[in-house]
C-alpha cells in the first residue's frame, strides 16, 4: 500500500495495490501486511500505522535479514523487522508496547 498518487504504479519493482484507505478491502485478498515507511523523526506514525493493520485483521510477521545474527536465545515480536548485519544478542526481546 501506498499514497493515493502511485495506485496501480511500479515503485522500486513492486505494484502498488491500493493505499491506506483501501486497508479494509484488501484484506478480503491478503491475510499480511507490513509497515514500511521512510525515515521518521517520531515513531508515532509508524506505531499507529502496526495497530491499524492488527485492528483490520492483518497478521505481520517478523522479517529478519539473512545477513544478520539473531540468537535462538532472543525474542522477537510481530512486526519487527531485523535489518541486514544486525546483532540480536541472547536475552533480548524486541517487540511493541
Amino acid at each position: 500500500m501506498d499514497v493515493k498518487s502511485n495506485f496501480g504504479k511500479t515503485v522500486l519493482g513492486y505494484k502498488v495495490i491500493g493505499c491506506n484507505d483501501d486497508r479494509p478491502e484488501l484484506k478480503d485478498q491478503y491475510n499480511y501486511a507490513i509497515v514500511t515507511l521512510g525515515q521518521i523523526k517520531n515513531p508515532d506514525f509508524r506505531k499507529e500505522m502496526f495497530h491499524r493493520l492488527k485492528k483490520t485483521g492483518y497478521k505481520i510477521p517478523v522479517i529478519i535479514s539473512s545477513s544478520s545474527y539473531v540468537s535462538k536465545y532472543s525474542k522477537i515480536e510481530e512486526g519487527t523487522i531485523i535489518m541486514h548485519h544486525a546483532v540480536i544478542n541472547a536475552d533480548v526481546v524486541i517487540g511493541n508496547k
